[in-house]
């Protein structure tokens, strides 16, 4: 965690205060010096940044060797204020510190397959690596996967959003990579994986994420799946699916949220899972030299949906079902009050048995949740949750980037904790918003009849809104992407974070 953290701080150092002599601005476009990326690729040097002009590009681009340096990190980003339409999809072999900012990335008739690709070329000794995508979209693949990175390291997806997958892929592929933090993502309507994890993947961590029915027929997270062992690139040869972390994530829908399969070490913790349509979740082992062991789910809350399946794999060839561990989660049916919880002797709503699996310290309650029906996962006052989660050293932060408690609660939402936010340097508590992530408008949970000023700002610090004494603003023209409410009332601050989709 540490050291990956450390990543994004040097990332956004480097970035940031660069100051780069020589290095130049080069446009595409249009009228402009180059028409596509591809054409632009041999002229950039590190240091340089692309500047993509309005237009909609619609022919596949690759480009292998575009190297910036740990200092000089290329970049390439949309033109503010400008339409920008990347239709044909970009492949980067062996591609080194390059960032990439505020493009949209669509699938079309002509080009239905991934549109955004990081990969080492089938060379394990070649792996892209140092790559940054931020605030980026990816929409309406229908013929593979939308975003992969085939063998790259040290890298960072952050405030992206990827909706409309109806392929039998996924919305990230990972695969044969290393060392990333995919966070402040936003997955809608993905028909099978949200995101997959194979082929020597290891050290990735996803944190505060929102998935809406992402993995409609398959997961939303798919960890450790099997397949494509010819092209494995790991540093051991018993797992596809290594040290991967899951924190602090809020799960809406979907088939099941995770699905646990040739992995080791992954560390479940602090989610919220409301509704998944068949599934709780899945432990999955189909090959006899991988093997699913030592994972674990900690302080998870689990709202089902009309079913309440624990299933194991009927061609469960290399569990250690003692090794998996369900330690102060919080499970609650609303279709079936009676439940008494999982049984991992194969009860009433297993469909398989897993027969071994520890079950330590859990409770079955009703979370009380402040709104259900207006997605607010908030906890009531009085939720059985609060204070009941096992104190653990990761997550630190919950969904919405507030400090856990000592005594944290079970899910993904602190309550009542305080906020200090590096960007506005005020510490407030905190503001209640709903629905969150919102379309078009979004409420503030302020007191009613008192007075009050709030400020929105966009996650660069950019202050772009500014409301008096109306809790209901119109955010349809925002941007996607993840944005902060400042509001004094009287003598009291409050700060919140939602998501525009």
């Amino acid at each position: 965690m540490k050291q990956l953290l450390h990543f994004i701080a040097t990332t956004w150092i480097f970035f940031s205060g660069m100051g780069m002599l020589n290095a130049k601005t080069v446009h595409i476009g249009t009228g402009q010096t180059y028409s596509n990326i591809g054409a632009a690729c041999p002229a950039l040097s590190p240091g340089d940044t692309v500047i993509v002009h309005s237009g909609t590009y619609d022919t596949y681009q690759y480009y292998e060797g575009l190297k910036g340096t740990a200092s000089h990190w290329i970049t390439i980003r949309k033109a503010p204020a400008e339409n920008v339409e990347i239709n044909g999809g970009w492949q980067f072999t062996s591609a080194e510190y390059i960032r990439i900012e505020n493009l949209t990335f669509k699938a079309n008739a002509d080009y239905d397959n991934t549109l955004l690709h990081f990969d080492h070329a089938g060379d394990c000794n070649k792996l892209s690596n140092h790559i940054v995508i931020d605030s980026c979209s990816f929409l309406d693949v229908s013929g593979g996967n939308t975003f992969k990175l085939g063998g790259a390291s040290d890298f960072v997806v952050i405030h992206c959003r990827f909706i409309n997958n109806s392929s039998n892929a996924a919305g990230i592929a990972l695969n044969e990579s290393r060392n990333g933090i995919i966070s402040n993502c936003y997955f809608e309507n993905i028909k099978t994986k949200g995101i997959q994890f194979k082929l020597g993947t290891f050290n990735i961590q996803v944190i505060g994420n929102y998935f809406k029915d992402a993995g409609i027929d398959d997961c939303a997270l798919k960890i450790g799946e099997s397949g494509g062992s010819q092209y494995y690139c790991p540093d051991a040869k018993d797992w596809h699916a290594k040290d991967i972390k899951i924190y602090s994530n809020i799960f809406v829908g979907g088939k099941t949220p995770f699905s646990v399969g040739l992995a080791i070490n992954t560390d479940i913790a602090n989610n919220t899972i409301v509704s998944p349509g068949t599934f709780v979740l899945r432990l999955l082992a189909d090959e006899t030299i991988f093997e699913n062991k030592d994972n674990t789910f900690t302080n998870n809350l689990f709202y089902l949906g009309k079913t309440i399946y624990f299933n194991g794999s009927s061609n469960a060839l290399n569990i250690d079902f003692p090794s998996i561990v369900f330690t102060n989660n919080l499970f609650y049916a609303p279709h079936n009050t009676g439940w008494t919880g999982p049984d991992p002797y194969g009860g009433e709503y297993d469909a398989e048995e897993i027969k071994g699996v520890k079950f330590i310290n859990n409770i079955i309650a009703d979370p009380l949740f402040k709104n259900l029906a207006l997605a607010d996962f908030q906890l009531d006052s009085i939720s059985p949750a609060l204070a009941a989660g096992l104190p653990i050293a990761e997550p630190k932060f919950d969904f919405f980037g507030k400090p856990f408690k000592a005594q944290r609660c079970i899910g993904a939402i602190e309550s009542d904790s305080v906020l200090v936010s590096a960007s506005v340097n005020l510490t407030a508590f905190e503001l209640s918003l709903f629905p969150n992530p919102a379309n078009f408008i979004i409420h503030l949970g302020l007191e009613e009849g008192k007075a009050f000023e709030a400020e929105i700002y966009n996650n660069l610090g950019m202050r772009i809104l500014t409301v008096n004494n109306t809790a209901t603003v119109n955010i349809e023209h925002f941007p996607s992407g993840v944005y902060w409410i400042k509001a004094v009332q009287g003598k009291e601050h409050y700060l919140g974070k939602f998501i525009k989709i």
